[in-house]
């Protein structure tokens, strides 16, 4: 069986002829696609293919490679430690916060009140008899 050959669109590179677009340029249009997910996540393939001006066959293509789908599970995964971290930092400004009032609150106490301190002295009594 003869293969046939193509031109990628972008490029002009030699192609086989059920492609689209060649390896390289296949990366860089997907970045395109990537960047417009990452504005607009809840994107359909209608919306990414006005969003990016690429040929609905090469989004059909990033559909039919499962690489849109492993983009937007890869943002969420991002989305979603980043959201963890940030609930971090705010667990960790809050105790600094608190300690830091804490700590104004011993000085001010400090300053305006004299503690008297007693001795305390007790006997115990003893069980032992004489």
């Amino acid at each position: 069986m003869k293969l046939t050959y193509g031109k990628c669109i972008n490029c002009g590179k030699k192609i086989p002829f059920e492609n689209f677009v060649c390896e390289n340029c296949y990366h860089i249009y997907f970045m395109r696609v990537r960047e417009y997910l990452e504005k607009h996540p809840l994107s359909d393939m209608l919306e990414i293919k006005k969003g990016t001006n690429l040929p609905q066959e090469l989004i059909n293509l990033f559909y039919e490679n499962g690489d849109i789908e492993e983009a937007k599970v890869q943002m969420n995964n991002i989305k979603e430690q980043e959201l963890a971290s940030i609930e971090q930092d705010n667990k960790h400004m809050n105790k600094l916060k608190l300690a830091m009032e804490l700590q104004q609150e011993i000085k001010s106490d400090s300053v305006h009140k004299v503690v008297e301190v007693k001795p305390m002295m007790r006997f115990l009594k003893s069980n032992t008899k004489k």
